[in-house]
């Protein structure tokens, strides 16, 4: 027995468990029953990997730790607006490979909100980083995160608005790969709060080729494969997905199988490289991210379609219209690439199309835009021809009058002389 494990105390037992770099599970019955093992500073690296040898040889097994799961990330609003919101937290998702958890624990900010598998709690507005803790049969342990936001209540309007316009998932980092055992265990940093599930990429070839071999569900940051053999080179990548597209690759991580090593940690994707610079080619060639903020309107006869594009990698977008409440969608335009509008002739007046566009290339097609919904109006009928006028009167022709000289008087003549001349006589 090495000088640094000292007893403890005297029972019998079938199981001892010892801590040196690993923790091991004995199989076979061990006399003198539990030892307390010193830092392992404390012993030098030559006999914990002799202890561990030793271990091994005389029919130990290695303990597999459990793997937590605490469910994923939840998104909920006060809608009542008291500044908090009840939650339920799920960690039956978690499991143990060869054991049975003993142990829950959901922490926030240090403090213990439940021991309980399923809780519910109650959190103020917000956005909260929850940690769940599984401990196995053995003591091992296992840490999982959900992240959880309560938002303030919002307006139909703005949510609206917020929900216009949706994104794939952000790329998941800190992908690592460790072998257990007789498989490659996955674990990753989830980075967005609105993917459905993780897609997980595996090359057998150095990276010229990819296979999509699995995915885990939202909110899940472990994988593991166990269809790998002793010798073999592995490289992955992960994924994140939703109804709008998937996210691009994670850095690609690198693992060799040298026979059965226990709990041989892989390099990260940044120090491979630096051991094998040249030999990782570019992950394989991705469809372009969906066009965004699809806008329809009326112009006369034509519905006119504008879209933002999505990353400028497209060979062209594809136009799809549905006339019966978005039961079914046909392809009816494909668009140039970089071009953002597109105009549709073939409407009927009264009716109700939806639309959206999808960008593709020689990797596949995007998910689809947002919807842009339209009620085709009737042209309004063109208004009667104008009744010609009648030509306007003539202007009125001014008669100026002349002064004409006055006639001239009779002056009686003979008659009136006749007459004085013969009153005259008869005086």
């Amino acid at each position: 027995m090495p000088t640094s494990l000292l007893p403890l105390e005297s029972r019998a037992t079938r199981r001892a468990v010892v801590r040196a770099g690993t923790r091991l599970a004995y199989a076979t019955p061990i006399v003198a029953a539990t030892f307390r093992l010193t830092p392992l500073s404390a012993l030098a690296a030559e006999e914990a990997v002799s202890l561990e040898a030793a271990a091994l040889a005389a029919g130990a097994t290695v303990n597999e730790p459990p793997i937590a799961a605490a469910g994923p990330n939840q998104r909920v609003e006060d809608e009542d607006g008291d500044g908090v919101h009840a939650v339920t937290l799920d960690g039956t998702g978690s499991a143990d490979p060869d054991g049975t958890i003993v142990a829950y624990e959901w922490t926030l900010d240090g403090q213990t909100l439940s021991y309980d598998p399923v809780a519910t709690v109650v959190l103020p507005v917000g956005r909260h980083s929850i940690f769940l803790t599984v401990t196995d049969d053995v003591g091992a342990t296992d840490r999982d995160r959900v992240w959880v936001r309560i938002d303030p209540p919002r307006r139909r309007e703005e949510e609206a608005a917020r929900n216009a316009d949706p994104q794939p998932p952000a790329t998941p980092g800190n992908l690592t790969a460790t072998l257990r055992n007789d498989s490659v265990s996955l674990k990753w940093r989830d980075r967005a709060d609105n993917e459905l599930g993780f897609r997980i990429y595996r090359s057998l070839d150095g990276g010229a080729t990819w296979a999509a071999i699995g995915e885990a569900a939202a909110g899940r940051r472990s994988f593991r494969d166990s269809d790998v053999v002793p010798g073999g080179t592995y490289v992955y990548a992960v994924t994140a997905f939703n109804e709008v597209g998937e996210s691009p690759w994670s850095d690609p991580v690198w693992i060799t199988l040298e026979g059965a090593a226990p709990a041989q940690e892989a390099a990260p994707a940044q120090e491979a490289n630096e051991v094998a610079a040249e030999q990782a080619p570019p992950p394989p060639p991705q469809p372009p991210a969906a066009p965004h903020r699809l806008k329809a309107k009326q112009e006369e006869a034509v519905v006119v379609l504008e879209w933002r594009d999505g990353d400028g990698e497209e060979f062209g977008f594809r136009v799809y219209r549905s006339a019966d409440g978005q039961r079914t969608w046909q392809p009816i335009a494909d668009v140039a690439a970089n071009e953002r509008n597109f105009r549709d002739f073939n409407i009927a007046p009264g009716a109700t199309y939806d639309y959206i566009v999808s960008a593709f290339n020689d990797a596949g097609e995007s998910g689809p835009s947002n919807v842009a919904t339209i009620n085709v109006q009737p042209l309004a009928p063109p208004p009667p021809p104008e009744e010609p006028s009648a030509p306007p009167p003539e202007p009125a022709t001014e008669v100026q009058a002349t002064e004409s000289e006055p006639a001239p008087e009779e002056t009686g003549g003979e008659g009136s002389g006749g007459e004085g001349e013969g009153d005259g006589g008869e005086g």
